[in-house]
């Protein structure tokens, strides 16, 4: 299964990756890979679903992240992906646009980002 790193979720969902990295620090989200010390959280591509719907909710709307989180987490496990919130008040999730649209960020993402190399810089042959 795909998965993706945080720089490039942050890039494909339009939010800063220190925001994400710092949201996938305090809470938990079903399909991130947490890694651990000196190894990237990979994320995969329900999770970026899962993250994308969190920032609309919490940049869009100002739900609070943890509300945001339990929100998706009903939207996901509800059979038609909608939330009945009042009368006559639905909240729809259309996760074949969602996914179209991560998908077409996810390569903008990828062309965007590159590996960044790790560690100390390659010393260099010629000193002058």
């Amino acid at each position: 299964m795909r998965s993706y790193s945080v720089a490039d979720a942050g890039v494909a969902i339009q939010v800063g990756s220190k925001w994400l990295d710092n949201l996938l620090s305090r809470h938990h989200v079903e399909g991130v890979d947490q890694g651990g010390q000196g190894i990237d959280r990979r994320i995969s591509a329900e999770a970026l679903e899962r993250l994308q719907i969190v920032s609309a909710l919490t940049f869009g709307l100002g739900v609070p992240i943890s509300s945001a989180l339990a929100i998706t987490q009903r939207l996901f496990e509800s059979a038609d992906h909608s939330l009945q919130l009042g009368p006559g008040l639905e909240l729809n999730l259309a996760r074949a646009s969602l996914r179209n649209h991560l998908a077409a960020k996810v390569v903008e993402a990828s062309d965007a980002m590159h590996a960044r190399p790790r560690g100390r810089p390659p010393s260099s042959e010629t000193r002058r």
